[in-house]
């Protein structure tokens, strides 16, 4: 097997793509077995569009798409997405329906909301399903440190020999379905098991790659007195139940929804404007840690900014993994140590990290750098930044421990492309 991914060129924002192959390496006669999307969204819309065409022509339907979290620059490109392409599966982050509200609050005061953008946040089954997708599965939060950490199969003992079909499921166990779906109206909504992975077998068995979603911990501070004020600004008597429907009436009508921003903004220390982005889904793709007998290389194509292709980790085993963050806070001690804990066996694969909020100082830590086979960190930003994205520190401390720091803005000439391929 082989697998490709692309960094997509989009500015302010976040756009991956990647595929895996059945077959011998760069062996371009069958599709994808497997096609999946992290982020999909740009401040930068004249950048954003072109690229969702060239990820339809080169990697076509799409498997999974996995949403960090649901600001405007990580999304607005979705609609788009899903007009050129079926989706099978959407992966979302998801805590509960007041952290819903907390999340779209920081959004609404980072970029704006839609009622297009609450309604996917509060009821995904139907305006997903509205768009062709079949299903939607909530992820929820991993578990604290110490816990199991993620399902992790033991490969075949030896390579895969080539084949024509890879199938992907997810392990230990599928996801538990919460509401059956209507084709055509309703997605079928899912609840993802703690832990959980996307396994990748063939014909000689369970294959070495692995994709894991994680969810940052749920924010604990001032939440039971903000759902308090939440309930009086929707009107709600003592004994009613706060369900979706009434969150989703009241977002819709600007005057609850500025009652229930003024809420947030009181109750939650620093506004709306400083504690965005408290919930985010982060994902590793590569090989799952545990295949001592898979060698692997990885070759990252910067052709467009060089002239020529230098990164080749060209003896293997190579670390090939890559891990996106989202908006993380990986600066804080509690969200840190549930993201370690979750990808503690991996984190020695990873070889390309894509920085989390663009390369923000309040969202990095220099834990990252201490990562043993990080050659390639990337930030996501455009060129000139206006958040001054990314920050001359967090470059600074990447390149100072020996890590190449990419910006890939809304210039073409920036998007960066990794070919994985199998040696036996």
């Amino acid at each position: 097997m082989w697998v490709e991914r692309v960094q997509y060129a989009v500015g302010q924002g976040g756009f991956h793509g990647g595929g895996v192959y059945a077959g011998s390496y760069r062996d371009c006669t069958l599709p994808p077995a497997f096609t999946y999307v992290y982020d999909c969204g740009s401040d930068q819309s004249w950048a954003l569009d072109p690229a969702v065409d060239r990820f339809a022509a080169r990697f076509g339907d799409i498997d999974a798409l996995f949403i960090s979290h649901l600001d405007r620059d990580h999304v607005n490109g979705i609609d788009s997405l899903l007009s050129k392409a079926d989706v099978d599966t959407v992966y979302l982050p998801y805590l509960n329906d007041v952290c819903q509200v907390l999340d779209l609050l920081e959004a609404d005061g980072e970029s704006g909301l839609s009622g297009s953008l609450i309604e996917a946040a509060l009821d995904p089954a139907s305006w997903f399903g509205s768009r062709g997708v079949r299903r939607v599965i909530r992820v929820g939060p991993g578990g604290p440190e110490g816990s199991d950490g993620p399902f992790l199969p033991e490969p075949s003992r030896e390579p895969e020999p080539d084949r024509s079909e890879i199938v992907a499921k997810i392990g230990p166990q599928d996801a538990t379905v919460l509401t059956q779906g209507r084709e055509g109206s309703r997605a079928e909504l899912c609840r993802l098991t703690p832990g959980s992975s996307v396994v990748f077998s063939g014909d000689a068995g369970l294959l070495d790659w692995v994709l894991i979603p994680h969810v940052t911990p749920a924010p604990k501070e001032n939440v039971a007195a903000f759902l308090k004020a939440l309930r009086s600004a929707l009107d709600l008597e003592t004994g009613r139940r706060l369900n979706t429907s009434r969150l989703l009436e009241g977002l819709s009508k600007a005057r609850t929804r500025k009652k229930m921003k003024d809420s947030y903004e009181a109750i939650i220390a620093g506004g709306a404007r400083r504690m965005h982005n408290r919930i985010s889904m982060s994902l590793y793709s590569g090989p799952t840690g545990r295949g001592s007998r898979t060698h692997w290389v990885s070759e990252l194509d910067a052709s467009r900014w060089l002239g020529h292709c230098p990164y080749q980790e060209a003896i293997p085993p190579a670390p090939v993994g890559w891990l996106g963050t989202g908006d993380a806070t990986l600066k804080v001690e509690d969200v840190w140590n549930a993201f370690r804990a979750a990808y503690d066996p991996v984190l020695g694969e990873v070889v390309t990290l894509d920085l989390p909020h663009h390369g923000s100082k309040h969202n990095f830590r220099s834990d990252l750098t201490a990562l043993p086979g990080l050659r390639h960190a990337i930030a996501n930003a455009s060129k000139p930044s206006r958040h001054k994205h990314p920050s001359p520190y967090v470059i600074h401390e990447l390149e100072s421990a020996g890590i190449h720091a990419w910006l890939v803005s809304q210039e073409p000439s920036t998007e960066l492309e990794e070919t994985v391929w199998q040696v036996r």
